[in-house]
C-alpha cells in the first residue's frame, strides 16, 4: 500500500515539475548502473552486514534555473543482508527498491565538466526473497533455507550525493555520481528466532553507498 501511494505521489510531482519546466525547456532523463555497499550496523547484540549489490537507477531531472533542479529517481538492486548473534548466523537474500526526490545544485563548471551536489529524501523498500542459516562444516560454510517470518519493510532515508556530468554527442551526456543513504537498519519484522533471541533488530542506523555511472538524454 505504501509503495503504491509513494509511486502515485512521485508520479504526480513529476508531472507537475515537467509541466512547469516546459517554460524553461530544460529537463533530462538518466539511466544508470549502480552498486550498493552497505555499512556494518550493530545493536541489541545483533551485527548486520551486507553484500555488494548491483542494480539500475532511473532519474528524471527538471531544471528551473541554470544551477537549480529537482530530481526524482527510482532504483532497483539485488542485495543480501547478514545477521549475526552467536551462535546463530542468518543471510536474507532480497531486493531493494528506492523511491527518492532531491534538490540538485550545480556548481561552476570546470571546462566541459559540470559538478553538482544533491540532498533530499527517499523511501527504501526491502523485499526478502529467502532466508538462510549459515553454519560451518569441516571449515566450509553451509547454507540451509529456513523460515523466520521475514517480511517486506520500508524505511525512510536521508539522501545526499555529489556528481559530475560531461557532454557527449548531441543531446547525450555522461553522468558519474556518488549517492549516500542514511536509514534505520531493517529487521524484516522478525520478532523472535529460535531460543527466544531478539530477532534481527539492531536499533541502529544503516548507511548505503551507491556509486553510479549513466547516460543522460536532454529532452530540450
Amino acid at each position: 500500500m505504501f509503495k503504491k501511494l509513494a509511486t502515485a505521489a512521485l508520479l504526480l510531482f513529476a508531472l507537475t515539475c515537467v509541466g512547469e519546466a516546459q517554460d524553461t525547456h530544460n529537463f533530462d532523463f538518466a539511466a544508470s548502473g549502480s552498486a550498493l555497499f552497505v555499512k556494518r550496523a550493530e545493536g541489541s547484540g545483533v551485527t548486520q552486514t551486507g553484500t555488494t549489490g548491483l542494480g539500475l537507477l532511473g532519474s528524471l531531472r527538471v531544471h528551473f534555473t541554470e544551477k537549480s533542479a529537482i530530481e526524482l529517481s527510482y532504483g532497483r538492486a539485488e542485495n543480501s543482508l547478514k545477521y549475526q548473534f552467536p551462535p546463530y548466523n542468518y543471510r536474507v537474500q532480497g531486493r531493494v527498491l528506492e523511491f527518492s526526490g532531491a534538490y540538485v545544485r550545480s556548481l561552476h563548471p570546470w571546462g566541459k565538466i559540470r559538478p553538482y551536489f544533491l540532498a533530499g529524501g527517499a523511501a527504501l523498500v526491502f523485499n526478502p526473497l529467502d532466508t538462510k542459516t549459515i553454519t560451518t562444516v569441516d571449515g566450509e560454510p553451509v547454507e540451509n533455507i529456513v523460515f523466520v517470518g521475514a517480511s517486506r519493510q520500508t524505511s525512510a532515508a536521508f539522501l545526499y550525493g555529489v556528481g559530475v556530468e560531461r557532454p557527449l554527442l548531441g543531446r547525450f551526456s555522461l553522468r558519474l555520481q556518488y549517492r549516500g543513504l542514511l536509514y534505520k537498519a531493517p529487521d524484516f519484522n522478525v520478532q523472535n528466532t529460535i531460543n527466544g533471541t531478539s530477532g534481527f533488530f539492531t536499533g541502529a542506523y544503516g548507511h548505503m553507498a551507491e556509486p553510479t555511472v549513466g547516460i543522460v538524454f536532454h529532452f530540450f
